[in-house]
C-alpha cells in the first residue's frame, strides 16, 4: 500500500522521551490533498495524557 503520509515527531516535556505519531492516507482515484490536511489537523491537535503507574 502507497499513498501520502504525515509524521510528526518531538520529545516530552521533559525530554526523556521520543514522540513519533504518523498518519496516512490510502484513497485510490481520488485527490488527496484535503485528506493530507485533515490528517495533518489531527497529528497537530493530539494531546498526549502522562500515565499514572500505580504500586500494588
Amino acid at each position: 500500500m502507497g499513498g501520502p503520509f504525515m509524521s510528526l515527531t518531538t520529545t516530552s516535556e521533559d525530554d526523556s522521551e521520543v514522540i513519533c505519531i504518523s498518519g496516512f492516507v490510502f484513497a485510490p482515484k481520488f485527490d488527496k490533498r484535503e485528506y493530507i490536511r485533515e490528517i495533518e489537523a489531527i497529528l497537530r491537535s493530539v494531546k498526549i495524557a502522562e500515565a499514572k503507574i500505580e504500586n500494588s
